[in-house]
């Protein structure tokens, strides 16, 4: 579960790092959700670390990843709650590739399920490109964003976890992928 991972590292920032939550998609009995919040689930403060453990622990993955529009809203909130002094971004840790774009041509798009041929619902399509540019706005507004693939194993879409890096503006130095790999508690 993703909230062993947070347990780890979480409890070392909770007086000094103002942590929030965007949980997505909203849950519901969909398999291929693609609602998301129009609002954070927890606006930053400091002090909410065991909060959003608590949150974390009792959600499961439930349905598609609507990461754009998710990355959006995230973006909007960050923009007004910031103090002069403070420091915003945005930490996506996804445990899926960006879906949930209904513009997308279906017969021709990228699954976001390998090995399944054709989608037969463009919310299943790869939404890499309309997410990087997404990521690439929040960067131009002052919001960098990192990305971290949590303990998915699945391989298949980390070129466009690496766009996402590049483009949120934070990602990883000196290895072969740019985002963050979170396949374990110590990682």
């Amino acid at each position: 579960r993703s909230s062993d991972l947070f347990r780890t590292t979480l409890p070392a920032i909770d007086q000094t790092v103002a942590l929030g939550a965007l949980i997505f998609p909203v849950e519901n009995a969909g398999n291929q959700n693609c609602s998301s919040p129009t609002a954070p689930d927890m606006l930053p403060a400091t002090g909410q670390v065991n909060a959003f453990l608590t949150r974390m622990s009792t959600t499961a993955p439930s349905g598609s990843t609507p990461t754009a529009t998710a990355l959006a809203t995230a973006a909007s909130a960050l923009k007004t709650v910031r103090a002069a002094s403070t420091a915003r971004a945005i930490v996506l840790a996804t445990d899926g590739a960006p879906g949930c774009n209904a513009a997308l041509n279906p017969n021709s798009c990228v699954c976001v399920t390998p090995g399944n041929g054709r989608c037969n619902d463009a919310n299943r399509c790869l939404d890499d490109v309309r997410t990087v540019a997404t990521i690439d706005g929040s960067l131009k507004a002052g919001i960098p964003t990192y990305v971290i693939g949590l303990a998915s194993g699945d391989v298949a879409y980390e070129s466009t976890l690496d766009a996402m890096a590049v483009a949120g503006g934070r990602p990883k130095v000196g290895a072969t992928h740019r985002y963050y790999s979170a396949n374990s508690e110590a990682e």
